[in-house]
């Protein structure tokens, strides 16, 4: 009876292959990270070049920002349907 009562060493082999899984995915992840990922991104994704097109954008007076523009353009189109609705009045 003490025999099936008596803890087994089978978690020793579960906790070394998921520490071996979990090193492989390290080492994936790793290579893939310096490898794989860089050469995928473009070269307008540098924070030089954003600071030139926001430059470039300022000078020839395109608003940057994509908030103020939607909101400058919601209050446009709220002052045109309210001049309309003025005029059938």
């Amino acid at each position: 009876m003490s025999e099936m009562t008596a803890p087994t060493s089978e978690w020793k082999i579960v906790f070394g292959l998921v520490l071996v899984f979990f090193t492989i995915s390290c080492w994936v992840y790793m290579f893939m990270r310096n490898n794989v990922f860089d050469a995928m991104l473009p070269s307008t994704i540098t924070k030089e070049h954003h600071q030139a097109q926001v430059s470039a954008m300022s000078q020839v007076c395109v608003n940057p920002d994509p908030m103020r523009t939607l909101n400058v353009f919601l209050l446009d189109v709220r002052r045109k349907n309210a001049a309309e609705i003025s005029s059938l009045q």
